[in-house]
């Protein structure tokens, strides 16, 4: 669970990815470059204030919490139905057949 000290600082991670969406939501290269740059330059400008409340355990929230919200970016953007969609604004698969688990039998 977040602490309540962090959501604060969360908040414009949400308003970072809603500017990529809106400005490369469909160009998944643009998309990501764009969230790493903003969510760089925002926790160098986290680390340069001296803020009280950024602090121990608080960073180490921040810390989970940026990566966390990076991967879970990476992991939906970097998914082969999105992509080949993107690509040529198909479906991954021909509605008549669309595969099961590979491995099931």
């Amino acid at each position: 669970m977040v602490s309540p000290k962090v959501i604060p600082y969360l908040e414009p991670l949400e308003d970072i990815e809603a500017r990529a969406r809106k400005n490369f939501g469909d160009c998944t290269g643009l998309y990501l470059h764009y969230i790493i740059r903003e969510f760089s330059r925002y926790w160098r400008g986290l680390q340069k204030r001296e803020d009280p409340f950024l602090a121990g355990k608080v960073w180490d929230q921040l810390n989970f919490y940026f990566d966390q919200k990076l991967r879970e970016i990476a992991t939906i953007r970097l998914e082969m139905e999105w992509l080949i969609f993107e690509y040529d604004n198909e479906q991954l698969f021909d509605p008549e057949h669309e595969p099961g688990p590979f491995w099931r039998t």
